[in-house]
């Protein structure tokens, strides 16, 4: 990972704000509904702004002509954003250590921000125009890592870094830290609003989905449905993965 996120010198930044939230669910729950994005597009209208839902999965079976065209939008766009930061030096092809062997788990990739390309913000430009590290580009777009307890955005002015601490068998904590470069200044280089809106508002729309599905799985009638091999491919890993190490453990 050194090279990967060398360019954006995270060691050189600061926390720009921080948010804690107790969510009324079991910790597997929150890290599965982050692990598929099938419910985005209806569900998170803020992070959908820069999301690009392909990059995690879609059924391809009878596709609208308007889904078509924008499936093939996003392959002539993902391939040149990948040729244009490669040839800069950038390191972006996905790398992951998933399966049931992994200890730990992570995924990392670089990922094509919608609109603007900039950032995860409403209006896909950068939240603040104190780049990290050296950057002189603002569109490289979404550094993704994930682990088996958190997950991570890394774009080229601020990174957004969750972890998923289990409180209960029925309540977890998603902490959330917004970095911006050390030297960066409040109201002068970036707008805390602008900055945090949009995983601010994720968050707490996660938060509902969490919470309405661990009451789900607590109903006697409550039997686990199959996982969709093209959208819930992730979710499908993870519970295998879970399931291994709790065996590893004796339970």
């Amino acid at each position: 990972m050194t090279p990967r996120f060398a360019p954006y010198d995270l060691r050189n930044t600061k926390i720009a704000f921080e948010q804690e939230i107790i969510e009324n669910g079991n910790w597997k729950l929150v890290m599965e509904n982050n692990r598929e994005c099938y419910h985005c597009q209806a569900t998170h209208p803020e992070l959908t702004a820069s999301f690009l839902p392909e990059d995690f999965g879609f059924c391809p079976e009878n596709l609208s002509e308007e889904s078509l065209r924008a499936l093939e939008d996003y392959k002539t766009r993902n391939a040149a954003c990948q040729t244009s930061w490669e040839r800069d030096g950038f390191i972006g092809e996905a790398v992951e250590w998933l399966d049931e062997d992994a200890v730990t788990q992570f995924r990392a990739q670089q990922l094509g921000i919608a609109g603007e390309g900039e950032s995860q913000t409403i209006s896909t430009r950068v939240a603040s125009t104190k780049l990290f590290g050296n950057l002189t580009r603002r569109d490289l777009g979404d550094q993704h890592l994930w682990t088996h307890n958190s997950w991570t955005h890394v774009m080229s002015d601020h990174a957004v870094i969750s972890y998923i601490i289990p409180v209960a068998p029925d309540k977890t904590l998603v902490r959330t830290k917004w970095l911006v470069h050390a030297d960066a200044v409040e109201g002068a280089d970036y707008n805390l609003k602008n900055l945090t809106e949009v995983w601010i508002a994720t968050n707490t729309q996660d938060k509902h989905l969490v919470e309405i599905t661990h009451e789900g799985t607590q109903d006697p009638a409550y039997v686990p449905g199959v996982f969709s091999p093209f959208t819930e491919a992730y979710v499908d890993q993870f519970s295998r993965w879970y399931a291994v190490r709790l065996s590893a453990h004796g339970i």
